[in-house]
């Protein structure tokens, strides 16, 4: 059964048992940001005999997460199935153990889904080399200007990324960084001492000049400073490019994707 949890004390309840992972950080952070009073974030539970999962659906994203101890059963991955079918989320993200068989119970009835591979990277703090000064939440509108050039989704949906960034950050739940108006990374979240670095761009004409590779470096060495570390997500072209900078592979990951 999926249910909708409509109070928010069952909701950290559930968020406290969840298995400490990059799904139930997202799911902690956009809890943290909205709880459930907005249409555009929601959140169900995932039951059998008992609760065995937390979903989340935030805008066009659905995270699931798992409670410790607990798993997903076949029958309980059909229901997710027919779920995600029913919401078509952009993105579904869910541990690697349970979406090569999601993604195929999503498509049998239509193929609209495709499952894309990804690593996750940890930050190496090496004290290599000093860290440069960074620009901390500077005027969105210069992140946006980097952004645009690199990620066509968030170009579409301007005035929902400068909502959401703008809150989040105003409520220290996310930072913005800039490098000489050139490159820009996100810290999407930090929960239990975990930082998610995402939206790394740079301005197409000094692409292959370091800067955001200077920039990742810097950010994650003040975030080690700070007893943080960082990881990022990297596909498999960009492997090569990320373990350069400082960062080590720690796992394999999937994301289902929506075609269109």
């Amino acid at each position: 059964m999926i249910k909708e949890i409509f109070s928010k004390d069952e909701i950290e309840e559930y968020l406290s048992l969840l298995e400490k992972c990059h799904y139930s950080r997202k799911i902690k952070s956009n809890f943290k940001a909205y709880s459930n009073t907005y249409n555009f974030c929601k959140f169900f539970m995932i039951k059998e005999t008992a609760v065995c999962g937390l979903i989340c659906i935030f805008n066009s994203t659905m995270t699931v997460a798992v409670i410790k101890g607990e798993k997903l059963s076949e029958k309980m991955l059909e229901e997710l199935s027919v779920f995600a079918n029913l919401y078509s989320p952009f993105t579904l993200e869910i541990d690697c153990a349970y979406s090569p068989r999601l993604i195929k119970l999503i498509n049998s009835s239509e193929d609209n889904y495709l499952l894309k591979d990804r690593a996750s990277f940890q930050f190496v703090h090496k004290n290599q080399k000093k860290g440069l000064t960074i620009q901390k939440n500077p005027k969105l509108e210069s992140v946006y200007a980097i952004l645009k050039e690199s990620f066509p989704e968030i170009a579409r949906a301007y005035p929902i990324w400068l909502t959401d960034t703008s809150h989040r950050v105003r409520r220290n739940l996310s930072s913005v960084y800039l490098l000489e108006n050139v490159s820009t990374a996100t810290v999407q979240y930090i929960e239990d001492n975990v930082a998610l670095v995402g939206h790394v761009a740079t301005l197409p004409e000094y692409r292959g000049k370091t800067y955001a590779r200077s920039l990742l470096y810097s950010l994650g060495d003040a975030l080690a400073r700070e007893g943080i570390t960082a990881v990022l997500f990297a596909r498999s072209n960009r492997m090569s490019y990320y373990k350069e900078i400082g960062f080590v592979k720690i796992a394999e990951d999937f994301v289902i994707e929506r075609k269109n």
